[in-house]
């Protein structure tokens, strides 16, 4: 059997939650943190761990982020990317602006190694 690799998930809203679930079930180990503890109870339940900030899912080799809102993937990258390992792999599935995401990137591959994904065609 291969190790699975520990995942954080930023966001738990309608399409954070399906790719949490769709984790879980094939035996990641996943971090997940959300502003709203309704959105993340069912993942909890499943075997999610708890990321109470955006610090503590900084610290995962994989950050998967699915934001409402450009603002909210702003604020959340502005403390994200800091903290990230430098060889975290951060993959936003928002719905945002190519400039944005084009922006984030070029923040994102500031320290080495550093990868940034996302999940739109921009």
């Amino acid at each position: 059997m291969t190790e699975k690799f520990n995942i954080s998930l930023i966001g738990a809203g309608l399409m954070g939650r399906g790719i949490g679930l769709s984790l879980l079930r094939d035996g990641f180990a996943l971090a997940v943190h959300d502003t709203n503890p309704e959105a993340i109870a069912e993942l909890k339940e499943l075997g999610a761990r708890v990321a109470e900030t955006v610090v503590d899912a900084a610290a995962q080799l994989f950050v998967i982020t699915c934001l409402p809102s450009i603002a909210g993937i702003e604020s959340v990258y502005d403390v994200l990317i800091p903290n990230a390992t430098e060889d975290a792999v951060l993959i936003d599935c928002s719905t945002s602006d190519p400039a944005l995401t084009r922006r984030l990137g070029q923040r994102a591959a500031v320290k080495p190694a550093r990868n940034w994904t996302s999940c739109r065609y921009a």
